[in-house]
């Protein structure tokens, strides 16, 4: 399936060896983050999931945050898709570790969206297939 990336990267897991390898992409004018690749192990679910729904999940959240309240950004039921989100969260300074080992947010959340979607998107060929991806995970507004 080609799409159109605006940011390939990797992010240290939370716990234990390897990266997990993502990707941001746009699509109709939105952000969307795919999980691609594990380096260390671990099942996670590598659906399209839009920025606009990784947000709402810490809208009025208390701090500190922890990844179990990423899992209403995906479909899927797979136990690691909130930590690994969590980790890429952190590599993009979206969440920051604060001294006691405990993850906070970051302000600007608007102004890093902004910022990513004008990069310039150059198109890949994820090794899978999805339907209606932009439909599911994007809210109409």
């Amino acid at each position: 399936m080609k799409v159109q990336s605006l940011k390939s990267s990797t992010a240290k897991k939370l716990r234990g060896n390897g990266l997990i390898h993502y990707h941001l992409i746009i699509h109709n004018k939105k952000l969307f983050l795919v999980l691609q690749k594990n380096d260390d192990g671990g099942h996670f679910s590598n659906e399209i999931v839009s920025f606009e729904r990784i947000a709402e999940c810490v809208e009025g959240l208390e701090e500190p945050i922890v990844s179990r309240v990423f899992r209403s950004a995906f479909d899927s039921k797979s136990t690691n898709n909130a930590g690994f989100l969590l980790a890429v969260l952190r590599q993009e300074a979206l969440l920051k570790t604060g001294d006691d080992g405990k993850h906070y947010i970051q302000p600007n959340w608007d102004k890093w969206e902004k910022t990513t979607l004008a990069l310039k998107p150059q198109e890949i060929d994820l090794p899978y297939e999805f339907t209606d991806w932009s439909a599911k995970n994007a809210k109409a507004k």
